[in-house]
C-alpha cells in the first residue's frame, strides 16, 4: 500500500494551527506529516493526531536551511 508524507515548516502563526491539523487528520493511518517549528513563540503544540510529529528548532534557521 501506498503512503504519504506531508512536511510543512511553521514558524508563528499559530492561529492557522487548527485548520491545518484538520485538513491532516483526514490522511490514512499509515501516511505521516512531519513539522519543523522553526523556534515559534510560543512552540507549537502536538496535535494528538496518529502519525504527527512536531520537531522544534530552537534558532530561526530561514525557511531554506
Amino acid at each position: 500500500m501506498k503512503s504519504l508524507t506531508v512536511v510543512t515548516p511553521w514558524h508563528n502563526c499559530h492561529e492557522l494551527a487548527p485548520a491545518y491539523w484538520r485538513a491532516m487528520s483526514v490522511l490514512a493511518d499509515e501516511d505521516r506529516i512531519i513539522v519543523v517549528d522553526n523556534a515559534s513563540e510560543p512552540p507549537l503544540e502536538h496535535p494528538g493526531i496518529p502519525g504527527a510529529n512536531v520537531h522544534r528548532v530552537n534558532t530561526n534557521l530561514g525557511f531554506s536551511k
